[in-house]
C-alpha cells in the first residue's frame, strides 16, 4: 500500500513536471490569446470588485494626515573651549542619542500635557469618527474623575429643541437626566460642566452625527502617539533631524510635532542644568567655611598684635617659617583633592544614563589625577549612551542591555578603585608631610614664643586664603561650564497643518487594485492555459499524435440550439457549416482514386463529439452532388438517427443483424433526394456480438449494390471496442473530435487505432470550431488549406450566409467578451 501511493505520488509530480515542461517548450501563443480572449469575463468581474473594493476603502478608510519639521541640533559648550576639554563622544552617537530622547514616552507625555487634550471631542458616524480637535463645538470643563476606569470611554450627547442636554451610552440610552449649559453634571464616577462655543456648529453636528466625548487616557494617547511618530537623523553632517507624526486630526498632528520640540528644548536645558547645580552647591559650601575661618584668623592677628605690641620678625623664623609654609600647602593640596575625590566618589556612586560627563570633569581638572580618571569616566559615560540607545527599543531584561549594564557596573568599579587607590596616595603623602612639619615646628619651639605666635597665625591666614582663592576659581570655572552649555537648536521648518492626506491615497489605491486584478488575471489565464487539456486545433491533433493520421477538415460551430443531431445543411445549404461539409466531401476524393461504391465509418473517443451529427449533414452534403447515400446507425447503446430525421425505431439494425427483417424492408428515406437511413432498431442486450459477428459486413455490401456512399455511425471506440472492425474495414475511417471539449490524450486513441489496429487512412475532422476565432493561427491552416479559403469579417462570410438573422452591436460586444456563444 505505502509503496503504491510512493508511485502514485511520484507520478502526480512527473505528470505536473511534464506540464510544465510542456509548457516552456510546446507554448502556444494562439491557444494563449483565444483563453486569454474567453476570460475576459474574469477581468471584468476582478475589475468591477476591485473598483467595488478601493471605492468601499476610500469611502470608510479615515484620511490620514502627516505634518514634519526639521530641527537642526546644535549643543555647544564654551567652556569645553575655553578649559580645552575633549569628552570625546560627540557626532552620530549623539545625535542618535537625541533622537531616542524626542521619542521617548518620558518626553511624549510631558508634551500631551502641555496639550489642551485632556477631553477629546468627535462626531461618529455610522462607520467613522472625525476628531474634532480645535474645532471643538462646545468645551467639557471642571471635571472631577472619581473612577479611572471611564477614561476613555465615549459620551454621547442628545439635544432636545431647547437646547437642553443629556448624556447617552453608546446604545443612545441616557444615563443622565436632562441639564443646562454650564449646570454640574454628575454621573457615576464622574462629574463636569459643559459649555457650547458654536450653537450653530453643534446643532449641526447633531443633525447628520452623534456628538460624543471622552476623557483622554494619558497610557492610551501616548501608545497612540508612539505609533505613528517617527523620528530619524536627516543629515549627519548638517546635525538635522526629522521629526513626522501622522494623525487623523491634520491640526492635531502639526500641534503635536511643534510643541514636542518645544518641549525637547526645554527638556535639554533642564537636564543640563541638574548635575551642575549639586557640584556648585558643594563648591558654595567649602567656600562659606575657609570663609569663617579666614575671618576668625584676621581677629587673632590683630588682638595678637595689639596686645603685645608686635612689629616684626627674624630672618631665620622667616626660613622655617617659609619651609613650614610649602609643607602645609601641600597638605592643603592634598586635602583638597581628598575633598574632590569624595565628591567624585559620591558622583559615580549616584551615576546613572542621566549624568552629564561635561558636568563632572571640570570638578577635577587641573588635579594631579585628571589624566587617569577623565578616560576612564568618558567610556563609562560611551557605555550609558549605548544603553539608552538599546532601551528605546528593548526592555530592561534584553540579553544586550544586561551585556551593557554589567559593563557599566564593572566600569564604575574600576573609578572607584582608581579613586580608592588615588585617595590612599594621597592619605600617605599627608602622612609623610604633617611628619616633616612636627620636625620642622620643633624647631621652631627654640625661636622666641611671641613671634613664633604671629607668625604662625600669619601662615594659617595665608593658607586659609590660598584655599579661599582656589575655590573661588573653581567655582567661576563650573559657572562658565554651566552657562556654557546651552541649546542653539534651530527649527530649520516647522510643521505646518497639511490639507493633502497620506492615506489613503486614491491615485495609489487604483493603480495597486489596477495591477492586482491584471495579476490575477493573467495568473488565472495561465493556470487555465497549463491545466487546458481540451483540443482547439487540429494543429495540436497532429503535434500530439504519434502516427501519420490525416487531417480532413473542420466543422464550424451551429450557432443555434438543436436538441438532438440533424440534418443541417439542406436548411441553410449556403451557410458556412454547409461550406465546410463540400470542403471535407471534396477532400474525400484525395483519400481514395478507385471508382465504385464507397464506405464511410464514423466514429469518435466518447458520446457528445458529433460524430453522429457529422456523420448526417456529410451524407446529406454527398446526397447533393447527386449521388445516393445511406446512412447506417450501428450505435445501438444510444441510438439517435432516427431522432434526427424524426423516424420511428421499431426496427433497424439490431432486428436486421437478428435476421428478424431485411436490410431493404428496414430503410426509410429522408426529406432529402437520394438520401436514405436505416435506423439502429431497438436497443438489444448483447450490441457487441451482434457487430462482431460478420454480418454487418455483408449486409453493407448488399446496400452497395444500390447505394454509391454508405455511411456508418459507429460507437465511440474509447469506451468499447465495437466498432473497431468496421471503422478498419471501410474505404474512409474518419475519426471526430470536439473543439473545447475532446480531451487532447483523445488522440492518443487515434494512435492506437492505427499503430495496433492497422487503421492506415483513419482521418480526423475537428467538430464545433468557433467561426469567431479569426486571426487565431492553426484552425486553417488544415482542412481549409486544401482550396477553402474564405475570409469571415462579419454576418456574410465571402458572399454566404451564416445561420444567424441578425446580429446587433450588443450581440458583437459581448461574443467578443465571450458572454454569448
Amino acid at each position: 500500500m505505502i509503496r503504491e501511493e510512493i508511485d502514485s505520488g511520484n507520478s502526480n509530480f512527473e505528470s505536473y513536471r511534464q506540464r510544465i515542461t510542456n509548457f516552456s517548450n510546446d507554448f502556444e501563443f494562439g491557444v494563449f490569446l483565444f483563453l486569454l480572449r474567453k476570460s475576459l469575463w474574469v477581468l471584468l468581474v476582478c475589475a468591477l470588485f476591485g473598483v467595488i473594493g478601493v471605492f468601499l476603502y476610500l469611502r470608510y478608510t479615515p484620511r490620514v494626515f502627516e505634518s514634519k519639521s526639521v530641527i537642526q541640533i546644535n549643543i555647544s559648550n564654551q567652556a569645553r573651549d575655553i578649559l580645552n576639554v575633549n569628552y570625546g563622544f560627540e557626532g552620530m552617537d549623539e545625535l542618535k542619542t537625541q533622537v531616542e530622547i524626542i521619542r521617548s514616552p518620558m518626553l511624549i507625555k510631558r508634551t500631551l500635557s502641555h496639550m489642551d487634550i485632556e477631553v477629546g471631542y468627535f462626531t461618529m458616524g455610522q462607520i467613522l469618527e472625525d476628531n474634532k480637535y480645535g474645532s471643538n463645538s462646545f468645551l467639557i470643563y471642571d471635571v472631577e474623575m472619581k473612577d479611572s476606569s471611564l477614561m476613555g470611554v465615549k459620551f454621547y450627547i442628545g439635544i432636545d429643541k431647547d437646547f437642553r442636554f443629556t448624556i447617552q451610552n453608546e446604545n443612545h440610552k441616557n444615563i443622565s437626566s436632562l441639564f443646562q449649559e454650564n449646570e454640574l453634571v454628575k454621573l457615576d464616577g464622574v462629574s463636569f460642566r459643559l459649555k457650547i462655543l458654536s450653537r450653530k456648529q453643534l446643532e449641526s453636528e447633531s443633525v447628520k452625527d452623534r456628538v460624543c466625548f471622552r476623557f483622554q487616557s494619558p497610557k492610551l494617547l501616548i501608545d497612540e502617539v508612539i505609533g505613528n511618530l517617527d523620528v530619524d537623523v536627516l543629515n549627519p553632517g548638517a546635525k538635522t533631524i526629522e521629526v513626522k507624526f501622522k494623525h487623523t486630526n491634520p491640526k492635531f498632528a502639526a500641534d503635536f510635532v511643534n510643541e514636542l520640540l518645544r518641549t525637547y528644548d526645554e527638556h535639554v536645558l533642564t537636564k543640563k542644568g541638574v548635575s551642575s547645580d549639586n557640584i556648585l552647591s558643594f563648591i558654595q559650601v567649602q567656600k562659606d567655611s575657609v570663609e569663617n575661618r579666614l575671618k576668625e584668623n584676621e581677629k587673632l592677628i590683630q588682638a595678637f598684635q595689639k596686645k603685645n605690641d608686635f612689629k616684626g620678625s627674624s630672618n631665620l623664623t622667616s626660613s622655617y617659617l617659609n619651609q613650614l609654609e610649602g609643607l602645609k600647602k601641600n597638605v592643603v593640596d592634598e586635602k583638597i583633592e581628598r575633598s574632590i575625590l569624595e565628591e567624585l566618589r559620591r558622583q559615580i556612586d549616584e551615576f546613572d544614563e542621566t549624568t552629564e560627563v561635561e558636568q563632572i570633569i571640570p570638578l577635577f581638572i587641573g588635579q594631579s589625577f585628571e589624566a587617569t580618571l577623565q578616560s576612564l569616566i568618558v567610556k563609562l559615560k560611551s557605555l550609558a549612551d549605548q544603553k539608552e540607545h538599546l532601551l528605546s527599543s528593548a526592555t530592561v531584561e534584553n540579553y544586550n542591555v544586561l551585556q551593557i549594564d554589567k559593563q557599566i557596573n564593572s566600569q564604575i568599579s574600576i573609578i572607584l578603585k582608581a579613586i580608592d587607590v588615588i585617595d590612599s596616595q594621597s592619605l600617605a603623602k599627608i602622612s609623610s608631610i604633617e611628619t616633616n612639619i612636627k620636625l620642622l615646628e620643633a624647631e621652631l619651639y627654640t625661636l622666641p614664643e611671641k613671634e613664633l605666635e604671629l607668625t604662625r597665625l600669619h601662615r594659617v591666614m595665608e593658607i586659609n586664603n590660598k584655599y579661599y582663592t582656589m575655590l573661588l576659581q573653581k567655582e567661576t570655572e563650573y559657572k562658565l561650564s554651566q552657562q556654557g552649555i546651552t541649546t542653539y537648536n534651530e527649527i530649520l521648518s516647522p510643521a505646518t497643518i497639511s490639507d493633502v492626506p497620506v492615506s489613503p491615497r486614491q491615485v495609489m489605491a487604483y493603480v495597486i487594485t489596477s495591477i492586482v486584478v491584471i495579476i490575477i488575471f493573467i495568473i488565472f489565464v495561465l493556470i487555465t492555459y497549463i491545466t487546458h487539456d481540451k483540443i482547439t486545433t487540429l494543429n495540436e491533433v497532429t503535434k500530439l499524435s504519434n502516427a501519420s493520421i490525416g487531417i480532413l477538415g473542420i466543422v464550424p460551430r451551429y450557432v443555434s440550439r438543436v436538441p438532438v443531431s440533424q440534418l443541417i445543411i439542406d436548411k441553410s445549404p449556403k451557410s458556412l457549416i454547409a461550406e465546410s461539409f463540400r470542403t471535407i466531401r471534396t477532400n474525400l476524393q484525395f483519400l481514395s482514386s478507385t471508382d465504385g461504391p464507397k464506405t464511410i465509418g464514423v466514429t469518435s473517443t466518447i458520446s457528445g463529439e458529433g460524430k453522429t451529427f457529422v456523420a448526417l449533414n456529410l451524407a446529406g452534403i454527398i446526397a447533393y452532388s447527386g449521388k445516393k447515400v445511406i446512412v447506417l446507425d450501428l450505435d445501438m447503446r444510444k441510438p439517435k438517427i432516427h431522432l434526427g430525421f424524426g423516424a420511428e425505431n421499431t426496427i433497424g439494425m439490431s432486428t436486421i443483424l437478428i435476421g428478424k427483417d431485411h436490410v431493404f424492408n428496414c430503410i426509410k428515406q429522408s426529406s432529402l433526394e437520394n438520401l436514405d437511413f436505416i435506423t439502429a432498431g431497438p436497443i438489444p442486450p448483447n450490441p457487441s456480438e451482434l457487430i462482431i459477428n460478420g454480418k454487418i459486413f455483408d449486409i453493407v455490401e448488399e446496400l452497395k449494390t444500390k447505394y454509391d456512399m454508405v455511411i456508418i455511425d459507429n460507437p465511440p471506440v474509447g469506451l468499447v471496442t465495437d466498432g473497431i472492425p468496421i471503422i478498419k474495414w471501410v474505404d474512409y475511417p474518419l475519426y471526430i473530435f470536439r473543439s473545447e471539449y475532446s480531451r487532447k490524450n483523445f488522440v492518443q486513441n487515434v494512435d492506437r487505432l492505427i499503430n495496433e489496429n492497422g487503421i492506415k487512412r483513419l482521418s480526423a475532422i475537428l467538430n464545433s470550431v468557433n467561426a469567431n476565432r479569426k486571426g487565431y493561427g492553426g484552425y486553417y491552416g488544415y482542412g481549409y488549406g486544401y482550396g477553402y479559403g474564405y475570409g469571415y469579417g462579419g454576418s456574410t462570410y465571402g458572399g454566404y450566409y451564416n445561420e444567424e438573422e441578425k446580429v446587433t452591436r450588443w450581440s458583437r460586444i459581448l461574443k467578443f467578451l465571450r458572454l454569448k456563444s
